[in-house]
């Protein structure tokens, strides 16, 4: 009988991360322009982290790390894990798609508002006839 982890998790499963599929493999770079754009220091970041100057060296050089090391890194950087998984072409996309969205969606609304108007219109006017 095989236990089961604090997590529940069986011991066999693996944590990885499901990627899309024409990603291949993380941008951990995105961390140092994320640091910048927070005006921080690296040594803050690994501070608040729990992560040595050498385990970051090291997370930027082999473009690898491990998952709770990543997560401990996204939650001092307030973004999600999935972030470092996006190219920046796809955030641009989405921000793009989000603006078309909205833009959209006010010009249904303003179409409704008319709608109203005219079915007012109707109504009054049927009742007079």
């Amino acid at each position: 009988m095989q236990t089961k982890r604090k997590n529940g998790t069986h011991p066999n499963f693996s944590l990885g991360f499901k990627q899309k599929k024409e990603l291949t493999m993380a941008n951990f770079h995105l961390i140092s322009s994320l640091v910048e754009e927070r005006r921080m220091l690296i040594k803050e970041l690994c501070e608040q982290a729990g992560i040595s100057d050498q385990t970051y060296r090291q997370i930027l050089i082999r473009n690898s790390t491990k998952t709770e090391i990543l997560e401990r890194i996204a939650k001092v950087l307030q973004v999600s894990v999935g972030y470092f998984f996006d190219e920046p072409t796809s955030l641009a996309k989405n921000n793009s798609d989000q603006k078309e969205i909205e833009h959209l969606k006010d010009i249904i609304n303003e179409k409704n508002k008319i709608i109203d108007e005219k079915e007012r219109l109707i109504s009054v006017l049927m009742g007079k006839a």
